[in-house]
């Protein structure tokens, strides 16, 4: 198929252009997964496609695990994005994916993507608290800090206090 108009038009000014082109998107579904996992490195459409993606669901988390492995920055930012979007609307339980992001969290010289991935494992809620917690324990003093920020994120966004940041708070040290 010829995705190509469709994924002109994600980047169009018009918001009535944006929205038709990526509801047509993800009723194509599988077929266009490369060309919105590729569009992730292009400015204007980086954040269209995402979101594109994000909406998609499960059948879009396999590209984008191998989208945070991508050399272009915007890529494995806009995966993140897109990983957010699916845990939040559809829920994740996968150790594929939080394994994949605690990798880009540990290997990340850029520090937004790096707090990107941190806020990301936090979207995805309870299964991460252990992994979360073993960030607090890291070398690197900004991951360390992401991954407490996140425990807090989820304190407040859940409506429950994580058992790292209870145990942090009990703690005479």
């Amino acid at each position: 198929e010829n995705l190509d108009p469709l994924l002109s038009a994600l980047g169009s000014e018009s918001v009535v252009v944006r929205l038709w082109a990526g509801l047509a998107l993800e009723r194509i579904g599988e077929p266009a997964l490369d060309r919105l996992i590729a569009a992730l490195g292009e400015e204007q459409l980086s954040q269209p496609a995402a979101t594109v993606l994000g909406h998609m669901g499960t059948p879009a988390i396999e590209p984008l695990i191998q989208a945070l492995n991508h050399s272009s920055a915007a890529v494995r930012a806009g995966a993140l994005n897109a990983l957010e979007d699916i845990a939040f609307t559809f829920g994740i339980d996968d150790s594929r994916v939080t394994k994949s992001i605690i990798e880009v969290a540990r290997s990340e010289e850029d520090s937004e993507i790096k707090s990107r991935a941190i806020h990301t494992l936090a979207s995805i809620g309870d299964p991460t608290i252990d992994a979360l917690s073993d960030l607090t324990h890291e070398e690197d003093p900004q991951l360390r800090l992401f991954a407490w920020q996140s425990l807090g994120m989820m304190a407040v966004t859940h409506q429950s206090m994580p058992w790292p940041l209870v145990a942090a708070l009990e703690d005479q040290d």
